[in-house]
């Protein structure tokens, strides 16, 4: 892959140069699941968001897999295919722990030879909501990467998720995600049906669900290195408020 490919993602998404190339490590590994393994994987999380419903919105860091079957088995999957596809291109490859011993959703790095470290995590699907899922192409962003379908969640569960994860841990990236689902339509009936069914609370999201808003400056640190961050924390959550409010029933 030319330099200039690295560049022109380096500009779309305002981020440095380390982070265009870890994610386009991520591009590989991805395509390598896919061919290997697409099977035993649901693909979740921010970066399977900016690789189908959300392609332009950040460029996320981590690679978030649900294991369909045992999850000692889908590491073995996942440490197959990274040793058969990405070792050899990336000058090596060394993970903090084998992922066939990770526990549930357990962080686990691998650091290629180039220098790129790439954090997985591998989640039982067993006593989890069974979200909907769709298989999907994926954007690949790279020329060299080869192209990859995965099944990843529907959008109206991917949103469903993303407001259960706020609901849970409250990280400003997950606020920025529901902010970027809303401005592109994506809080619908239908999320708001799955979210009350699998979620945290059958109540539908209420604006003291997003009170205490992040202050500006974690906001800031969290995403700034990730997009061109061109909304506030508070304007984040006035329109995700009001994007929740037009589709909750009235009483």
């Amino acid at each position: 892959m030319t330099e200039a490919a690295i560049y022109d993602v380096a500009d779309q998404f305002g981020v440095d140069l380390e982070q265009v190339r870890r994610d386009h490590v991520i591009s590989h590994v991805l395509a390598s699941i896919a061919r290997r393994a697409q099977d035993r994987f649901i693909f979740f999380g921010g970066t399977a968001l900016s690789r189908t419903w959300l392609p332009d919105a950040r460029l996320s860091e981590d690679v978030d897999l649900m294991v369909i079957g045992r999850r000692r088995d889908g590491g073995d999957a996942l440490g197959r295919a990274v040793d058969a596809d990405i070792a050899k291109p990336f000058l090596g490859v060394r993970w903090s722990k084998d992922p066939r011993e990770a526990r549930d959703a357990e962080d686990v790095m691998l650091t290629t030879g180039t220098g790129a470290v790439i954090k997985f995590q591998l989640v039982d699907t067993v006593g989890r909501p069974p979200w909907p899922t769709v298989l999907k192409p994926i954007l690949q962003r790279y020329p060299d990467a080869p192209p990859a379908t995965l099944r990843v969640p529907t959008p109206d569960a991917a949103v469903a998720m993303k407001m259960s994860a706020w609901f849970d841990r409250r990280a400003e990236r997950d606020l920025f995600d529901l902010w970027a689902m809303a401005t592109r339509g994506m809080i619908t009936p239908q999320a708001l049906a799955l979210y009350r069914r699998y979620g945290p609370s059958s109540r539908p999201p209420s604006s003291s669900v997003f009170q205490p808003s992040p202050s500006e400056r974690a906001w800031r640190a969290a995403l700034g290195h990730q997009t061109l961050l061109d909304v506030t924390a508070a304007e984040a959550v006035e329109l995700v408020t009001r994007a929740w409010l037009e589709i909750t029933p009235r009483a």
